[in-house]
């Protein structure tokens, strides 16, 4: 069990309700608002919403649960619990803190850009004009005065005092404790939501919002043959949650010893969900407007990209008739108070995880500032001159891909899933589900053991299957040296125990596992992922020649009907029929599958169509091509993705808060309990079986 001397110093949250807000201020942050538009935009506009869903549902509510029991249990941050498991498995708690520590630094940064345009803002709805409101290209050239474009140079002081606003506002969130963010997270939660819902009305009483919707919600079925996009949605879901990088893990760690988990943790899950789904509507229902009014397509209208918090939305906010300051000034205090709860988590995890190291090497009063402090010196580094967005890019594909967050989420996996030779998680399920209103069954132990390391290792090998095709050699040789990491995790889980670690108690078990896993596992999940990626090139390659296809198809057509109503002289009309109608039909009757030897040959055609159009006959055809999407209404397959996910969403959480609300009726809830060390509390029987949820002791 737990040192007791150590649960009783431990800080606690004093509600449920305290810590659900404050785990939902983690889990909904700039992830939601700025990174979840983006990447829809960006990787397949409504496809992206079915792997998205299906991670959430399958991979990060299952995970979610799982970091919640092992940080619950162990009343220890990442480092501690994972020792807890196992003394050899330390590293990977480390692992998950470093992660962290890491993503906060440039996330600062992101803040820092908030901070600049919410002080503009700010100064606009005092008659001050603000600078993005001209075009997309001087929204565009602001936010490169904003990061500090240009040739590579110093730091950009205004991005390092934003950061630095950013860092003092996180210690003034952490400095006081635990207790204190309980009444920090009471404002700093509900106000981004309330902002987002000014936002998402606004949006959809807009003329043109329609069309912003029609792209959100109607998928494009090809973009699921391409890795990238389920890649990217599994990425986002990890960073939405805060799975992965210790914090989910060491909240849990704050809990009281009898508190609901599972529930909990549907509640957060589900209201993250919820805050993406939303945030959709809202940046697509403006977007829409703003393609209406422009009259072009939704994908055409902006760039897509991490500018799209900073550029594209601002702009189309200004081109909103009516108070365009007041709406730019929401939509910035919403990121920015959406950002600052994510970023004092992530900071609390690193320093529980330094605040919780045996060895005792370092006093507890300095670790909240040094850890500011040196994560303030090291964000300069993404707001120099020329070169810090491009860094911060760069850090945050890694993170979110195979290299960072993935391999992470893989790890913890193996170590929950198969130490103990499997039970520890028959512990972790039975410690879950002891005072949680609802209960986990089997399917959860099969998720965290087998579905989601195959999900994990098909996502990276999916990935370097496309980086082979691509001759990317150097990610493929990084992936392969990440791709040894679970063989190096379960041959620590070897054979038995280690020296010094007493025997749990009540308990003949040993802690290793079998030969036959630690060469079975990664080798069956790895060949399973090696086969479902390159049995997905051939799909993903025809996905995009099909697309291909069919865009060339469309402009010939297009070309052939304004040609037919042009008034060309008639020699002038022969000779482009002449090279328009061969093109046509092989287009016709090619297939996807038969492109690739074409395709070259084909390129030619059309580029020698282009040369021999006269100028009078591309503009109709370029306003043709633009002009079916325009005002476009919703579809059936729109209206039933948003209906179901509004269903599922809402009966979920009606789901989750019954339970709550019936356990706290009838005086089933944790915080009406005696704390776990009180010596008038109820003790638990240690000797019983694991199943029954009281078999917790691990080596010490």
């Amino acid at each position: 069990m737990a040192d007791t001397q150590t649960i009783k110093q431990r800080d606690s949250w004093g509600s449920r309700a305290a810590f659900v807000l404050a785990a939902i201020g983690s889990a909904v942050g700039l992830g939601n608002l700025w990174g979840f538009p983006y990447k829809l935009y960006a990787y397949g506009g409504g496809a992206f919403l079915v792997p998205y869903f299906v991670a959430m549902l399958v991979i990060g509510l299952p995970l979610l649960i799982m970091e919640f029991a092992v940080g619950h249990w162990a009343q220890n941050s990442a480092p501690g619990s994972f020792e807890r498991i196992l003394r050899r498995h330390r590293f990977v708690g480390w692992w998950l803190s470093l992660l962290a520590f890491i993503i906060i630094t440039y996330y600062v940064v992101i803040l820092a850009y908030c901070t600049i345009y919410l002080w503009q803002s700010l100064g606009g709805m005092f008659g001050q004009s603000l600078p993005w409101t001209g075009d997309s290209e001087a929204a565009g050239a602001y936010f490169q005065s904003v990061y500090g474009a240009g040739e590579a140079g110093g730091p950009h002081w205004p991005v390092v005092l934003g950061s630095l606003i950013t860092w003092l506002l996180i210690y003034f969130c952490l400095f006081r404790g635990v207790k204190w963010v309980s009444k920090v997270v009471l404002f700093t939660v509900p106000l981004p939501w309330l902002m987002l819902v000014v936002l998402t009305v606004r949006g959809l009483t807009l003329e043109g919002s329609q069309t912003g919707l029609s792209f959100y919600l109607d998928p494009d079925w090809s973009k699921l043959g391409l890795a990238s996009t389920w890649q990217m949605a599994f990425g986002q879901v990890f960073f939405s949650l805060s799975l992965g990088f210790a914090v989910m893990l060491s909240y849990a760690s704050f809990l009281h010893r009898r508190s609901d988990l599972n529930n909990n943790a549907a509640i957060i899950a589900l209201g993250d969900l919820a805050t993406s789904f939303v945030a959709g509507l809202a940046v697509f229902g403006t977007l829409g407007a703003l393609a209406f009014t422009q009259g072009t397509a939704v994908e055409e209208v902006i760039d897509a990209g991490p500018g799209l918090a900073f550029v594209s939305f601002p702009y189309a906010l200004a081109q909103l008739p009516d108070g365009v300051a007041a709406f730019s000034f929401i939509f910035f205090i919403a990121l920015l108070t959406l950002g600052i709860d994510s970023a004092f988590s992530i900071v609390e995890a690193v320093q529980a995880a330094v605040n919780d190291n045996k060895k005792k090497w370092w006093r507890g009063a300095w670790t909240l500032p040094t850890v500011c402090g040196v994560g303030f010196v090291l964000s300069i580094l993404y707001t120099l001159r020329g070169v810090g967005l491009d860094w911060l890019g760069l850090i945050d594909a890694e993170i979110n891909g195979p290299f960072g967050i993935l391999s992470v989420a893989l790890a913890e996996c193996l170590v929950v899933g198969y130490a103990w030779k499997g039970e520890f998680l028959l512990t972790m399920r039975a410690h879950a589900n002891e005072r949680s209103d609802w209960k986990l069954g089997a399917w959860w132990d099969i998720i965290v053991r087998y579905i989601a390391p195959a999900l994990l290792m098909a996502i990276i090998a999916w990935s370097m299957a496309d980086w082979v095709r691509n001759e990317q050699w150097p990610e493929v040789i990084a992936a392969g040296v990440f791709a040894l990491v679970p063989l190096v995790i379960l041959w620590l889980m070897r054979g038995g125990q280690e020296p010094d670690a007493p025997e749990p108690v009540g308990s003949d078990r040993q802690h290793g596992v079998s030969a036959a896993t630690i060469l079975g596992l990664p080798v069956a999940a790895g060949l399973l992922g090696l086969l479902v990626g390159l049995a997905l090139i051939g799909p993903t390659r025809r996905a995009a020649d099909a697309q291909w296809l069919g865009e060339q198809r469309k402009l010939v057509a297009l070309t052939h009907e304004a040609l037919a109503q042009s008034e060309l002289p008639t020699a002038e009309r022969d000779r482009l029929v002449a090279v328009l109608l061969p093109l046509e039909q092989e287009l016709a009757e090619r297939e996807p599958e038969t492109l690739a030897t074409d395709r070259p040959r084909l390129e030619a055609a059309l580029a020698r169509l282009a040369e021999a159009t006269p100028q009078q006959l591309s503009d109709a055809v370029e306003e043709a091509a633009t002009a079916p999407f325009v005002a476009k209404d919703l579809g059936g397959t729109a209206y039933a993705v948003l209906a179901i996910a509004m269903i599922a969403i809402s009966g979920g959480l009606a789901l989750c808060f019954f339970k709550a609300i019936q356990a706290a009726s009838s005086g089933d809830t944790a915080y009406d309990l005696p704390p776990a060390d009180d010596p008038d509390a109820p003790q638990t029987d240690t000797t019983a079986a694991p199943q029954t949820g009281a078999a917790e002791g691990p080596p010490a």
